[in-house]
Order: structure tokens, then sequence, then C-alpha cells
């Protein structure tokens, strides 16, 4: 007797159904989904005749993005097939996402993080003379926040210029 079925067993068995499998309950413990997106590509072609709409995602990068994703409990009397049970959990995490994180969505792509920066540091520089108590102390350090910033986000902004002109021109 083998241990391994012949490849004539094989080609004789009947194809197995595939069975139905059911939940009862569903829990999900609270946990931190990080997330980064960086383009490789940008088919500018693609994009200016709208041929592939996806390739909108390549001008973005999403830099360092935490989603906070809830605790689930999911509990019934009659059992959920899996994918049903899966659908409520997915629908139970974008309502909160889209109702509570949409800031951090918005905050982690690429320009939209530039525009955050700068603000936060706009905000840094009114907010810091009040903390430190020696106001002109903390207008400097407010300001030289704020100048850090500044050349940080208008070398990004460079950046992916020179890339969407080296896409556009591959000369």
């Amino acid at each position: 007797m083998s241990l391994f079925p012949s490849d004539a067993a094989k080609k004789s068995s009947k194809p197995k159904k595939d069975v139905p499998v059911y939940v009862k309950e569903l829990r999900v413990s609270r946990f931190q989904l990080s997330l980064s997106y960086s383009s490789n590509r940008l088919q500018i072609n693609d994009l200016l005749s709208q041929k592939n709409m996806l390739e909108y995602l390549n001008i973005f990068n999403i830099n360092d993005l935490v989603l906070e994703i809830k605790e689930y409990n999911l509990r019934r009397r009659n059992e959920l097939l899996v994918p049903e049970a899966l659908k409520h959990f997915m629908d139970f995490e974008m309502e909160d996402i889209m109702f509570n994180q949409k800031l951090n969505i918005v905050g982690a792509i690429g320009p939209m993080k530039g525009i955050c920066n700068v603000g936060g540091a706009l905000y840094g520089v009114l907010s810091k003379p009040m903390e430190s108590g020696l106001i002109y102390r903390g207008f400097a350090e407010g300001l030289n926040s704020l100048y850090e910033v500044l050349g940080e986000e208008s070398d990004n902004l460079r950046k992916k210029m020179v890339k969407v002109g080296a896409a556009v021109n591959p000369f």
C-alpha cells in the first residue's frame, strides 16, 4: 500500500464540492494599520488619455498613513457565510474610517501632507511664544521650524516636478 495515490486514482476521483463555511462569531482586536505607497512609474500618456484611471494614484504618494482599526465583535444566533461576515466587518470599519479618520488619510497624501506640515509650522510660529513664556525666543524657534519645513517641502515639490517633467519629456 502506497502513501501517495497514483495518478490513475487522482483522475478517477470525483471533484469535491465546496463546502460552505459558516461563522457564528467573529472577533477582531483593535490594531493599527500603517500604509505607505510610492509610485515608481508615471505614464503620462495613460493619464492624459484617461485609458487607465488608476494612473492618477501614481501622481501622489501616501506617506505613513496610520489607520486605527477598531475592535469588532459579531455574534449571531443564525450563522452567516464567511463572505457575509467579512462584509459586515468591512462595512463597520469603513464607516469608522470615513467618519472619524478622514484627516489621517488627507494628511498622508503627498501634496496634502506638505500643506499640513506648513500649516503646522505656521501654528508653531504663533504658539511657541505662548508656550515658552519668552516671547522672542519662542518666536525665533517657531520661525526656525517654519524655515526648515518650507525648505523640506519646497525640495519635495521640486523632486515631484522633475519626476513629472521626466515622464512628459523622456529626453
